[in-house]
């Protein structure tokens, strides 16, 4: 199963990166947050991610606090929404938050064939908020509940499921992922910082969605999708035409991570670092054999010497036993 993001953008690099930025949350279940102003195409974004679910036969739930007026624009390159694909996408259109708990509350009750593989919600920010309690605590609980409700929900429609593709008796692993967006309007009174901070807590992925102004023009308006780690920035470029333009799509343009500077000389020590510690090992090597060979040349050299030696006092006593022999035979003579 391709992750969440994929879904959304035609991203043909190997996003594994990702995961290892990725830390510890409180959910396993897939799951990222889309957070950006009004009108910024997020809606558009959640529904090209269920396009692409629905499209590959997986089912998807999708709930919002009012009913679209029209299918927002595709993203180029991603599949279209075909009869096929919107077959499997089931709308929910809840506008108050008690209903939106009752129906995720209640997806064990769905048949098995019919739970979803990617729950989406749009927005958390009309469900968390309430019009009699709008301070930040409030919000951030509501939101809270929502988003772990969602998780335990797509935790439970995880679990194994019998394909009718591999026949009767052959059941294969369906991951369901959480996708949902967060519209940051300037009354807002939960900041931005804040914002991300919290929905870092509960989701894998947080995307921060803004206006590229350098980059757009009369008919269209582009955008950064950024996600910052520490030491990296992950960003998605990508443009969309103004509502009424004939061709009303949206355009993916790149997508490119920037290491921080210290991050960057972090790894560049520690791989010179490396060379370095591979270096002294190899001359220490180099040293250790020079020795050995040295020491193995004065033991040759010595037993070399000691044979001399031997020989030289071996040949001395041939000598003195000649000398004598030749002196009894003088004497024996004389007599």
């Amino acid at each position: 199963m391709a992750g969440i993001i994929e879904r959304i953008f035609p991203i043909n690099s190997n996003l594994q990166i990702l995961e290892d930025y990725i830390g510890y949350k409180m959910s396993s279940v897939p799951s990222l947050c889309i957070v950006g102003p009004a009108k910024s195409l997020k809606t558009s974004l959640l529904m090209q991610a269920a396009v692409t679910e629905g499209e590959v036969g997986g089912q998807v739930l999708f709930m919002a606090p009012q009913k679209l007026a029209r299918l927002p624009p595709p993203v180029h390159g991603m599949p279209p929404p075909s009869s096929s694909a919107m077959n499997n996408i089931r709308f929910l259109y809840a506008d108050c938050t008690t209903e939106l708990y009752r129906y995720l509350a209640s997806l064990h009750m769905v048949p098995e064939k019919d739970r979803p593989s990617l729950i989406i919600i749009d927005d958390l920010h009309t469900y968390s908020t309430l019009p009699e309690c709008g301070d930040v605590a409030t919000q951030k609980v509501n939101a809270a509940r929502i988003l772990s409700l969602a998780q335990e929900s797509a935790r439970y429609c995880s679990s194994n499921v019998t394909s009718a593709d591999h026949g009767a008796g052959n059941n294969t692993t369906r991951q369901c992922s959480v996708l949902a967006s967060w519209t940051q309007w300037s009354s807002d009174p939960l900041k931005h910082a804040e914002l991300e901070s919290f929905a870092r807590t509960f989701c894998h992925q947080v995307w921060t969605l803004h206006e590229n102004k350098k980059g757009s023009t009369k008919n269209t308006v582009e955008y950064n999708m950024v996600q910052e780690f520490s030491g990296a920035t992950f960003t998605i470029n990508f443009s969309g035409h103004h509502i009424g333009h004939r061709s009303n799509y949206i355009l993916f343009h790149e997508f490119t991570l920037e290491e921080e500077v210290e991050e960057q000389e972090i790894k560049k020590e520690e791989e010179e670092e490396a060379v370095k510690k591979e270096e002294e090992e190899e001359e220490s090597k180099a040293i250790k054999k020079e020795e050995e060979e040295e020491e193995h040349k004065a033991i040759k050299k010595e037993v070399e010497e000691e044979e001399k030696k031997k020989m030289k006092e071996q040949g001395k006593a041939s000598k003195g036993e000649t000398s004598k022999c030749t002196e009894r035979e003088k004497s024996y003579q004389s007599t």
